[in-house]
């Protein structure tokens, strides 16, 4: 709460009435949606709100608040939008204090190299959270070479004084270098926006400076929402601080999954967030049981509603496809399955085929059953499709995750991710999924493959395309790649790839990573493909290669139309 000004002015719906000497905007808000006012002004100022906003079903309605800093002292979601309609929300700046993280410096590594002392920087938590970024002192960003830390255990060894164990750590974290450590919350729903069943949300000149998990969550969206200008970046030192802060968001800046539109983002700021930097998600769902026209699907992502009435599922791009005409959530207890089904869920192993969740939704086809128990489906009417990122600046070090399709990623600035854009499903090679019609274009992507080796990923490259067979029309063409350590471009199953027009330049300048080792892939490649048909590389050109660059073109099973559409100009 704030003390305003006396002769503020609240304007609602058109009409102007005197403030009240306390504003809470939560109050506002609610009661200007309440009564279907079609503006609502907050006045400027800093509030400190506990517990966050939530806001139902608005309806037609700009929320304005220019010059407005909410801070909210609970670590938990700051706004939720729930089943709203055409809304703008415009101007404000969100933030947490306490902040949902903390971070110093390394002051000492254990002589085996498996722990490292950090000192907490004056004015931030004197927490001993364990999800852990090592930046570099120099660029304050995430440290080349370093690894996954996840499952990284933090101590408190002494005042302000914080152990992290995990084996090798001290390998790259050394004296000096800057730690985030991150991933406090109050319970609940952690993330700092939020849009369920939302559509036609547009957000305008909106910042947010940190949240407990992601920066914005949208689900289960029915039409396109709109995000301009929208910045997610770093905020103010706390007080008592003299070090700059390290991190944003502890989890991803953005995701938006299971809607039947994806949405556009234009002229955006992401910065120093915890995971992924951008996303549109999807799922697969297994038939577990099945009987006429009706059927139990397991769900493989519990955090999605699953097929509605009136929507598809099927097997593949060119697979077996049936309506959903009825649906309703089954308990795992009645969900009638064989012993065989019952023994495969209670084995399965994680990332394996049969690791589904214990949700389970009944559904009615609109035909006889096409499918059989066993067989994975997807919903194509809930991947988000029709998704558009564009003119952004991405410095983060995430990347750009693509799980639905009919979208283009364009004219945006990545620097220092773990990836530029993966396009994968991310499920089991069993399992289905359908990915088409991505164009990634007129982008500049500089500074990625240094941290973060995966040995057992198919997504090894600065752009992966990772189809096992599912994935089909994608354009890459007239991006800039700088400074790229291992494979740029890393194609596996998948058909009608067109790479044109790139330039690639000061590439694998160190010995690159094992990532994709599993899969054979070679990271001394620009481009490699394998089991991938109608192939068309044309019009590129490769300079300024690095000593550890071995071929511009590898792979295996492939088929090339203009394979001589890498030119190599002057060496590095």
């Amino acid at each position: 709460m704030r003390k305003a000004f006396v002769a503020a002015l609240l304007c609602l719906a058109g009409a102007c009435v005197a403030a009240e000497p306390e504003v809470n905007p939560v109050d506002v808000i609610q009661q200007a949606v309440k009564r279907g006012d079609h503006q609502v002004i907050v006045p400027p100022g800093t509030y400190r709100l506990s517990p966050g906003i939530v806001i139902r079903n608005a309806r037609d309605i700009q929320i304005i608040g220019d010059g407005v800093t909410l801070v909210f002292t609970k670590l938990s979601r700051a706004i939720d939008f729930d089943h709203c309609k055409n809304v703008t929300f415009r101007g404000f700046t969100i933030d947490y204090d306490p902040l949902p993280f903390t971070q110093g410096k390394v002051v000492a590594v254990a002589a085996d190299k498996n722990s490292v002392d950090v000192k907490l920087d004056d004015g931030y938590p004197d927490q001993a959270y364990s999800r852990v970024d090592v930046c570099d002192p120099k660029t304050r960003t995430r440290k080349r070479g370093m690894p996954f830390l996840w499952g990284t255990e933090a101590q408190r060894v002494g005042d302000r004084l914080i152990r992290l164990t995990k084996k090798d750590l001290g390998k790259t974290a050394v004296v000096g270098d800057l730690i985030s450590l991150s991933t406090g919350s109050d319970g609940g729903p952690p993330h700092g926006i939020t849009l369920d069943y939302c559509g036609g949300i547009t957000f305008e000149n909106v910042t947010l400076h940190s949240a407990p998990g992601m920066g914005i969550l949208e689900g289960e969206s029915d039409a396109q929402n709109r995000y301009t200008n929208v910045r997610i970046v770093p905020g103010p030192m706390p007080a008592g601080a003299t070090e700059e802060r390290l991190l944003t968001t502890s989890w991803d800046a953005t995701q938006c999954k299971s809607s039947r539109v994806g949405p556009i983002f234009e002229n955006c700021e992401i910065r120093d967030a915890g995971d992924d930097s951008w996303s549109v998600q999807s799922s697969d769902f297994v038939l577990v049981a099945a009987r006429g026209r009706e059927a139990v699907l397991g769900f493989r992502d519990e955090y999605c509603d699953g097929p509605h009435a009136g929507e598809r599922v099927r097997t593949g791009l060119d697979g077996v496809e049936a309506t959903v005409v009825d649906c309703h959530p089954v308990a795992f207890a009645n969900a009638d399955l064989t012993e065989d089904v019952r023994a495969k869920l209670q084995s399965a192993k994680q990332w394996t085929f049969w690791n589904v969740r214990r949700r389970m939704l009944g559904v009615t086809f609109d035909r006889d059953m096409p499918f059989s128990v066993g067989q994975s489906v997807y919903d194509p009417d809930r991947q988000c499709n029709g998704f558009v990122l564009r003119n952004c600046r991405i410095n983060s070090p995430g990347r750009v995750l693509v799980k639905g399709g009919d979208g283009v990623i364009e004219n945006n600035t990545f620097i220092d991710c773990h990836a530029g854009v993966s396009i994968d499903a991310e499920v089991p090679t069993e399992a289905a999924s359908g990915i088409q019609n991505v164009t990634i274009r007129n982008n500049r992507i500089s500074g990625t493959g240094y941290f973060c080796p995966s040995y057992d990923t198919s997504g090894a490259g600065c752009i992966s395309v990772v189809g096992n067979n599912k994935t089909r029309n994608i354009v890459i063409e007239n991006n800039l790649f700088d400074d790229i350590n291992g494979v740029v471009i890393c194609l596996t199953k998948a058909a009608d790839v067109s790479i044109t027009g790139n330039r690639f330049t000061h590439l694998h300048p160190q010995q690159p990573t094992d990532t994709g080792g599993k899969a054979g892939i070679n990271q001394r490649s620009v481009i490699f493909a394998s089991n991938v048909t109608g192939l068309k590389i044309a019009n590129n050109t490769a300079d300024a290669l690095g000593p550890f660059t071995q071929k511009l073109l590898d792979g295996n099973a492939f088929t090339v139309a203009n394979a001589g559409g890498l030119v190599v100009g002057s060496p590095r």
